[in-house]
């Protein structure tokens, strides 16, 4: 997600760790069991779930390209292939 600003982008991507919080509240059970169709409302959870962990939405929202361009377009040189200067001989 990019925007003008970095806080910008993150408001608008909300959607990602809604994303990566259903994956996982399904998914991690122990049991592996899901909750009965019409029992459990997935974005009441992932509210509830923001409410009470901040940090994790925090960090859910700073990973990934989201960002301002000049944020994604550093992280994204992380990726450049990096050139030895060094000799081979």
């Amino acid at each position: 997600m990019c925007a003008e600003t970095d806080e910008e982008a993150r408001r608008r991507a909300d959607g990602i760790p809604f994303f990566q919080f259903a994956l996982r509240f399904y998914g991690q059970s122990a049991t592996r069991e899901r909750p009965l169709p019409g029992t459990v409302k997935p974005v009441d959870e992932y509210e509830k779930w923001k409410r009470e962990n901040p940090e994790g939405l925090a960090r859910a929202l700073s990973g990934g390209l989201i960002g301002s361009p000049e944020t994604i377009r550093r992280k994204l040189r992380r990726f450049e292939p990096r050139i030895s200067t060094r000799s081979s001989s």
